[in-house]
């Protein structure tokens, strides 16, 4: 479709002496087309294909939109390239370009893109299982602690199936200094409530804090570590059963023993 503000270009360059083939080098469109908008004598000029003809994709149109179809449902990491797609065609007996295959992927997806609301029922889950997902964020609040004015860092979590509030004040000499990927750190560590429960991930935190050094990874190492099976019961020999000999090491017999495999 060749619009007024193309046609009037059009002219307006032809006018200042510029040749047809400048013209349609510049902007793109074929000589013919150019002469006709400048002979049209009305001011507008459209032009619209009625049909798309398709002389090779044709026989093998049904099988593309399989192929494209299928191809679309896979993974991201799956999927088929344009040249593989072309490959899969020319095997069928497909004699056209690699080029027409790509042009008529894009156009699919396209009109896929166009249409793929119309009719399709959309569904947000508001209702989730308990532990399954949860908001977090973070505030300062300025507060007063035993008469002294302070500032502190306080932890918001709300459980997305109980809408549940959770929340934890920080002050200045126990927060977790990790940077600027803080807040990441920290939901590393609430991560962990959905697989180790809340119990243990708070006595985790305790014993981390005890020791000093408290950082998510200690935290998760903590809960690693008690998640372990116990080690196996060693063997106890009772005291009222003692060796009668005990072993002693004879230094002599070895040193004949290896002269004698020395000699063999």
């Amino acid at each position: 479709m060749l619009v007024l503000e193309t046609v009037v270009r059009i002219r307006r360059e032809y006018a200042g002496g510029k040749a047809i083939k400048a013209i349609a080098r510049d902007l793109h469109v074929s000589r013919k087309v150019i002469r006709k908008a400048i002979r049209a004598p009305e001011g507008a000029f459209d032009y619209r294909r009625k049909v798309q003809p398709l002389p090779r994709i044709g026989p093998f149109q049904d099988r593309l939109d399989v192929l494209l179809e299928e191809n679309e449902l896979r993974g991201r990491r799956d999927r088929l390239r344009m040249t593989r797609i072309h490959d899969l065609l020319v095997r069928e007996g497909f004699e056209g370009s690699y080029d027409a295959v790509r042009r008529y992927a894009a156009r699919w997806k396209v009109e896929r893109r166009r249409d793929f609301g119309d009719g399709t029922t959309a569904f947000i889950p508001m209702l989730f299982q308990s532990g399954e997902a949860y908001q977090f964020d973070w505030s300062h609040e300025d507060v007063e602690i035993a008469g002294k004015p302070m500032r502190v860092k306080v932890a918001h979590m709300r459980l997305c199936a109980s809408r549940a509030v959770y929340v934890r004040a920080y002050a200045d000499r126990i927060v977790v200094r990790c940077g600027d990927d803080a807040d990441r750190r920290f939901v590393r560590v609430l991560a962990a409530v959905l697989t180790d429960g809340l119990e243990l991930v708070e006595a985790a935190v305790r014993e981390a804090l005890a020791t000093g050094t408290a950082s998510d990874d200690l935290i998760l190492n903590i809960l690693a570590r008690r998640r372990e099976p116990p080690r196996p019961l060693t063997i106890v020999t009772s005291e009222d059963n003692p060796l009668r000999h005990p072993p002693i090491a004879d230094c002599a017999r070895y040193d004949q023993l290896k002269n004698f495999h020395a000699a063999a």
